[in-house]
């Protein structure tokens, strides 16, 4: 809903303005005189000929005001245009201007329509399905990432177990070797001490013969 008071005829005759406010009442006028002829064009569009291919052009730029009107102006839309005069003699050219500006208004028509929102329950529902597909596909992410998450964790914690155990048998090796060689070093002395004994024939006559 756009409401827009336009400021009127800015005359310099008839304001006395100097100045700054002078050449604020230049831009004032300037900008209606662009939506006068905004609103002439529009008004030639609509009363042109139904079987005129050739579509009068419509400068909105020329003037912000107008920029900012352009979707009220001619689009999608309704509009209202109050204009005041007044009975004075003094503001004769202005109450022409005005009334000449309201009848080129009258001539404007626009098309404004509802806008339709598809209602059919099958495509809600079809929508409503797509919805809860993709929030359980988010949970069911969301469940994954924290499976890896806690599995990180429980490989973190069989590393620092193997770390462990690898140390230990590692000590335990060191320990084995030792008493291994400890271990050959006393059988060895066995064997030896073995070698050193006296040796008695099994058989006597034989060796006696």
């Amino acid at each position: 809903l756009n409401l827009v008071d336009l400021a009127g005829s800015e005359s310099v005759r008839h304001t006395g303005a100097t100045g700054s406010r002078q050449k604020e009442g230049g831009k004032i006028n300037q900008s209606l005189l662009t939506l006068s002829r905004v609103i002439m064009g529009l008004g030639k569009a609509s009363s042109r000929k139904s079987g005129s291919s050739k579509t009068p052009f419509v400068n909105y730029r020329d003037s912000k005001l107008t920029r900012i009107l352009q979707s009220s102006l001619s689009g999608n839309a309704r509009m209202a245009v109050i204009c005041c005069a007044t009975l004075s003699d003094a503001y004769t050219e202005e109450t022409k201007s005005t009334l000449q500006f309201a009848s080129r208004a009258k001539l404007v028509k626009t098309r404004a329509s509802a806008n339709e929102i598809d209602e059919d329950p099958s495509v809600i529902k079809k929508l409503q399905r797509e919805v809860a597909q993709r929030s359980e596909e988010g949970k069911q992410a969301l469940r994954q990432l924290r499976e890896l998450e806690r599995q990180t964790k429980d490989a973190e914690k069989a590393k620092d177990d193997a770390d462990k155990r690898l140390k230990k048998l590692y000590n335990f090796v060191r320990t084995s070797d030792t008493i291994h060689l400890l271990s050959q070093d006393r059988e060895y002395g066995q064997v030896l001490s073995t070698r050193n004994c006296s040796y008695e024939p099994a058989v006597p006559a034989l060796a006696k013969a």
